[in-house]
């Protein structure tokens, strides 16, 4: 596999983990937004935070790489 195979590859694994977090995210924020028990608003609104931390690394990774127009919008099963 040479390597622009392999970055190619390295791409497409990247921002289909980027998708499934923006997922992740959104989810957790709603959740987070419409519980009414205060240490579960808390705890989902921190899982959500976590989740575009993370994605923010991955998207750092990929614009290092030289990739650029990272941004994502979810995969059609989070929608």
């Amino acid at each position: 596999m040479s390597d622009a195979e392999k970055q190619s590859r390295m791409n497409d694994t990247l921002r289909e983990v980027i998708q499934t977090l923006i997922d992740g995210q959104e989810g957790f924020q709603t959740l987070g937004e419409h519980l009414k028990d205060d240490m579960l608003r808390r705890y989902f609104l921190a899982e959500s935070l976590k989740r575009a931390r993370f994605r923010a690394d991955l998207e750092n990774e990929l614009h290092r790489a030289g990739f650029h127009d990272v941004k994502e919008s979810g995969t059609i099963a989070g929608t």
